[in-house]
């Protein structure tokens, strides 16, 4: 948009070359500022993105040592669960080993008593005969009163 007039002095001319100079300085500083502008914002993006990463990376090794602790945690939850059952396991034959004992001992127990039962009633019969045989022999012994020493008869009432 330059005028040109013939025969007119350069003035116009030199005025309007510095406003035109003039106004591409204006346009270029203010391209020049909204450049700034736009390289600030993007350095304060730039800051928040790094902000964001090391949030992340934080959050990223937190939950990486959190994995990792689980997995340990794990590894000794199965650890102590298969202690556990070695243990039941051993304590369950124990068990069994003292219940076959116990079993083992009842019955020789109750044979014991069986043996002593018998005996007593075979005792008692024995006791019972004799009962039978002293009246028997208190008849004769009363008979034969010299033959049989006197203590004998007492032992045999008692």
């Amino acid at each position: 948009s330059e005028f040109q007039f013939t025969g007119l002095t350069g003035t116009y001319l030199e005025e309007n070359d510095d406003l035109s100079m003039s106004s591409m300085n204006t346009k270029a500083i203010r391209q020049i500022q909204e450049l700034k502008m736009k390289l600030r914002v993007q350095e304060n993006t730039k800051l928040e993105l790094l902000n964001q990463c090391m949030k992340l990376d934080h959050k990223v090794e937190r939950d990486d040592s959190k994995s990792a602790r689980v997995r340990i945690y794990k590894s000794e939850n199965a650890r102590l669960r298969e202690q556990s059952a070695h243990m039941e396991k051993d304590f369950m034959n124990e068990m069994n080993k003292i219940v076959v004992r116990m079993a083992a001992m009842e019955r020789e127990h109750n044979s014991k008593l069986q043996e002593r039962d018998e005996k007593l009633k075979q005792l008692e019969e024995d006791l019972a005969n004799l009962k039978c045989s002293s009246k028997f022999e208190n008849v004769s012994l009363e008979e034969n009163a010299d033959a049989v020493p006197q203590n004998r008869t007492i032992l045999f009432r008692a």
